[in-house]
C-alpha cells in the first residue's frame, strides 16, 4: 500500500506535469487551464533578508506568489529580471521583466508561461510626469512565455494584453489603469480599473487600498496587513499582498492573466516607495500619513512625528544666552 506524505494536489494541477509552451501569440493550454477555474487570487510579495535588514535602501528583485485563495494553493510565482544599476538607482521606476513561471504538484516550479515587461526611466524619462503622452505613462506588456531582450525594445507585435496608465484628461484624481487584449492587429480595452485619490504611507496600515472595475466585474485591492508582524514587515520591506477578485464568471483566462498583470504594475507604480510611512528627512522623522493622486503625480501629505524638545535653533540661542 502506498501512503502519500501529502495531499493530493487540486484536479487542475494535472495538464501541469507536463512542460508549458515557450513564446507564440497565446497561451498554453496548459496555463489557461489553470486560471479559467480561479475566481478569487492573491498575490504576496516575497519578503528578501537584504531589504529587511537595510529597512529597503537595498533594493532587491522582487518576486510574487500567486495563490488561489479558495484553496490557498500556489499556482505561478512571478520573479523580477532587471539591472542592478538601474533597480538601485531608479527604483520603483526602473525597467525590468517579470518571468511567471507555473507552479505544479507540491509546490514544484514548471516552465514559464508568461512575461511581463516594463519600460522604466531610462526608456521613458518622463515616467514620474504626468501622464500627458505615451513618454510619460506606464505601461506593462503581457508576452507568452519566455521573451529575451532589454525591457521596452522589445515591442507589441507578438503581445498578448496591454496594461496602460490612463491619461491625465481621463484620470485627473483618480489612479487608473486600462486593461487591453490583442484583436486583430489592435489593442481593445477590456476593463478600466481606478483606485482612490488618497491611499498610502501610514494609511495602508490600517485599510486596504481599492482597485475598482468601472463595470464593477472586478476588483483589485491592496490589502493592509493583518497583523503586527506584517505591518513591521511592510515598514522595513516592500513587501505587500493584493488581491484580485472576479465579479463575474464570464471573464476569459486570458482576461484574467490580464487583471494578475495589472495587480503587479500597480505595486510599482504606487505601493514600492521606501520609507513611504515614516522616513527620516533633515534630521527629523517624517510621518507620511497618505499620498494624493493629482493628474497622474503622487503627493505625500508630511508633518513631523520627531519628539524632540525645540528645534537645533532655539537650543543653540539658549545656549548663547547662558554664556552671555
Amino acid at each position: 500500500m502506498t501512503v502519500m506524505s501529502r495531499a493530493d494536489p487540486p484536479a487542475y494541477y494535472a495538464p501541469l506535469l507536463a512542460p508549458a509552451g515557450a513564446g507564440g501569440t497565446a497561451l498554453d493550454a496548459q496555463t489557461l487551464a489553470v486560471l479559467a477555474r480561479v475566481e478569487r487570487f492573491t498575490v504576496h510579495q516575497r519578503v528578501t533578508s537584504a531589504e529587511v535588514a537595510t529597512c529597503g535602501c537595498c533594493e532587491q528583485p522582487n518576486s510574487y506568489a500567486i495563490i488561489d485563495a479558495a484553496s490557498a494553493t500556489p499556482i505561478m510565482v512571478a520573479e523580477e529580471r532587471s539591472g542592478d544599476i538601474e533597480r538601485c538607482c531608479c527604483a520603483p521606476n526602473h525597467s525590468l521583466m517579470l518571468d511567471v513561471f507555473a507552479i505544479g504538484p507540491y509546490g514544484t516550479r514548471t516552465a514559464q508561461v508568461m512575461t511581463i515587461e516594463r519600460a522604466g526611466c531610462s526608456r521613458k524619462p518622463g515616467l514620474c510626469c504626468p501622464a500627458c503622452g505615451p513618454c510619460c505613462a506606464d505601461r506593462a506588456t503581457v508576452h507568452a512565455g519566455r521573451v529575451e531582450g532589454w525591457a521596452g525594445e522589445v515591442g507589441t507585435q507578438r503581445a498578448l494584453l496591454v496594461v496602460q496608465q490612463s491619461a491625465v484628461c481621463d484620470a485627473c484624481l483618480h489612479p487608473t489603469v486600462s486593461v487591453m487584449e490583442r484583436a486583430g492587429g489592435r489593442f481593445e480595452r477590456y476593463a478600466s480599473v481606478s483606485g482612490p485619490c488618497c491611499f498610502g504611507g501610514c494609511s495602508e496600515l490600517c485599510f486596504d487600498v481599492p482597485f475598482v472595475a468601472h463595470d464593477g466585474r472586478a476588483a483589485i485591492a491592496k490589502l493592509h496587513p493583518r497583523s503586527l508582524s506584517a505591518a513591521l514587515r511592510e515598514l522595513v520591506s516592500d513587501s505587500d499582498a493584493y488581491e484580485v477578485a472576479l465579479r463575474d464568471p464570464s471573464w476569459t483566462a486570458q482576461q484574467r492573466a490580464g487583471l494578475l498583470s495589472a495587480a503587479l504594475l500597480l505595486d510599482y507604480m504606487f505601493f514600492e516607495r521606501n520609507g513611504d510611512a515614516i522616513k527620516c528627512e533633515d534630521g527629523a522623522r517624517k510621518c507620511n500619513c497618505c499620498n494624493v493622486y493629482l493628474c497622474g503625480c503622487v503627493l505625500p501629505c508630511k508633518c513631523d512625528c520627531s519628539c524632540q524638545r525645540g528645534g537645533s535653533g532655539g537650543g543653540g540661542e539658549r545656549r548663547a544666552g547662558g554664556r552671555r
